[in-house]
């Protein structure tokens, strides 16, 4: 029962920094929206062969239709070195490439990053005999993702 206890104190201690949800890595910034997604987009940048291939601004595209939403950035991105091997053995993985992340912010003003994990682009496209090849995209996913929120 201690240890029940002392598990469950130290989960609430933990979920404030991240938030596990299906299939996704989400880990709370400490900067807005706007520049928490410029962190990212000079992270990625910063990494030779990696492009950016576009930066969606969700409240922009609300205000332009005369709605508001809380803001959020999506920031697409990668270099095609993978492309061959995943969409070779399951070509439906393009519809979750190039890789992205998240920028958030929720309905208290905190910002997130939320970023998809290998384990569900695997199960989703049933991708058997990549998990060294998904590993290696979401942990580079996810070192930018460091980079934008310290």
């Amino acid at each position: 029962m201690k240890s029940l206890f002392i598990a469950l104190a130290f989960t609430m201690v933990i979920t404030p920094c991240a938030v596990a949800q299906s299939g996704l890595v989400t880990l709370a910034s400490k900067y807005s929206v706007a520049d928490t997604t410029d962190k990212l987009e000079a992270a990625v940048k910063n990494e030779p062969d990696f492009l950016i291939f576009g930066r969606v601004d969700y409240s922009a595209i609300a205000a332009a239709q005369g709605a508001k939403v809380r803001p959020s950035q999506l920031l697409l991105f990668g270099r095609g070195r993978a492309l061959q091997t995943l969409l070779s053995a399951a070509p439906t993985l393009a519809i979750d490439l190039p890789l992205k992340a998240l920028v958030w912010e929720d309905g208290s003003g905190k910002v997130w990053v939320s970023h998809n994990t290998a384990e569900f682009l695997k199960d989703r496209h049933s991708a058997q005999g990549l998990d060294n090849v998904l590993k290696q995209i979401t942990e580079r996913t996810a070192s930018f993702v460091k980079k934008a929120i310290e």
